[in-house]
């Protein structure tokens, strides 16, 4: 598939990237393994899919792993590797939401569709559609961005046994960088879309260089979780952080340094309400790798087949009983649960703004570390600046820190 880079700011391209507008057609022919069909939503929405069969017998099958896309992005990007899914011995499900590309109708105007209405009733009924095709199969998922926040707040999550989250994150302005590339997403979230949703009924997101024309609720809800301190766990209608404990499964964190959008603070105030799933936590740095930058969209580039794509497959092919092998050159791994779920860990009507935080695993705390936890804790409610400016202090004297 031939891929473009928007017209735009560098740290925007580094973030983004758009298929032509004519996405099917600029893939290869359809391999014998892989055809079309509908799929009902959980409220009877038609969602246009494409399913992967592996170059197997059914019963010899590995898994089946749902691809959740990213806000305004098609199916189509995922394709190749959805194929290099499948040629590892997966079935492989791959969607669009409601209102984007083959799911959407003929004009978005005054069609309703919000990012809730993506997680609660169109992840909800892939995801059970896929159970119940493939009931003696491990059901895994992989989610990218939007569809990272989809395996914490979807019901339906409890009946897989794994997800990978790439570039997942709070979508919070205040983690985005640089400052230029902020003010331009600013404006975009805040003038733009919403201007554009009240006179038009939709975002025109092909227009503005950033993937596919958006619904209008879809606008207006990101809007409004962008301006929160801690994004969606703040929307009092979400109960995120409730829905977000209930996940018990292993989860690989992927996260690019690249990334202007999905910076580490963003992805680790996101994963830190996982309070109950065991976290593998990746940090890649594409300078160690000859295959260029990766950004916000790149990790779904076939130029990264060989050098990032079997971090992804073999994990989910460890989860679901089948060992693979995979390097970790130019990576950053941890498995230690987020800087959020610690400083959450403060009484009520707490004072001193208490925060206990553990680094596991670690001999010595690094300056990108305790950067991370502080500008991490700068959105958490109960913290105070006192506090903050003795996080520096205390992450310099050792691996366990109490902050007050």
């Amino acid at each position: 598939m031939t891929e473009r880079l928007p017209d735009t700011c560098p740290a925007t391209a580094s973030a983004l990237s758009t298929a032509p507008r004519d996405h099917e057609a600029a893939q290869p022919t359809r391999s014998a393994g892989e055809h079309e069909r509908e799929i009902a939503a959980a409220d009877g929405y038609r969602l246009a899919a494409s399913v992967h069969e592996p170059d197997l017998h059914t019963d010899k099958a590995k898994g089946v792993v749902l691809l959740h896309p990213a806000t305004g992005v098609p199916q189509s990007i995922y394709r190749a590797f959805a194929q290099a899914l499948a040629n590892r011995g997966f079935h492989v499900v791959r969607y669009d939401y409601r209102g984007i590309g083959r799911s959407a109708p003929p004009t978005l105007r005054g069609f309703a569709a919000s990012m809730s209405t993506w997680i609660d009733q169109d992840v909800e009924g892939v995801t059970h559609w896929a159970a119940q095709r493939w009931p003696e199969l491990p059901l895994l998922a992989v989610g990218h961005s939007i569809g990272g926040h989809a395996v914490g707040l979807s019901d339906s999550s409890r009946l897989l046994s794994a997800a990978a989250l790439v570039a997942s994150h709070a979508g919070c302005l205040h983690f985005i960088k640089p400052l230029g590339e902020r003010l331009r997403v600013t404006a975009l979230l805040k003038v733009i879309g919403p201007l554009t949703s009240r006179t038009l009924g939709y975002v025109p997101g092909r227009q503005l260089g950033i993937g596919e024309n958006l619904p209008r609720g879809v606008a207006l809800e990101w809007s409004r979780w962008t301006s929160l301190p801690r994004y969606f766990f703040d929307a009092p209608s979400m109960q995120a952080e409730r829905r977000f404990a209930r996940v018990t499964q292993p989860l690989l964190v992927l996260g690019f340094d690249d990334d202007p959008w999905a910076t580490a603070p963003g992805i680790d105030l996101l994963t830190g309400y996982f309070t109950q799933a065991t976290l593998e936590r990746q940090q890649i740095d594409p300078r160690q790798h000859a295959t260029g930058p990766i950004g916000h969209m790149g990790f779904f580039r076939r130029q990264h087949r060989d050098s990032h794509w079997p971090l992804v497959i073999d994990w989910l092919e460890r989860q679901a009983g089948t060992p693979g092998s995979s390097g970790s050159e130019g990576m950053k791994s941890s498995t230690r649960r987020s800087w959020p779920q610690y400083a959450r860990r403060q009484p009520e009507g707490c004072r001193c703004h208490t925060v206990v935080v553990f680094l596991q695993g670690t001999s010595s705390i690094g300056l990108s570390e305790y950067h991370e936890l502080v500008f991490t804790l700068r959105a958490m409610p109960r913290v105070d600046r006192p506090g903050l400016a003795q996080a520096y202090a205390v992450m310099l004297a050792g691996r366990t820190a109490l902050l007050e």
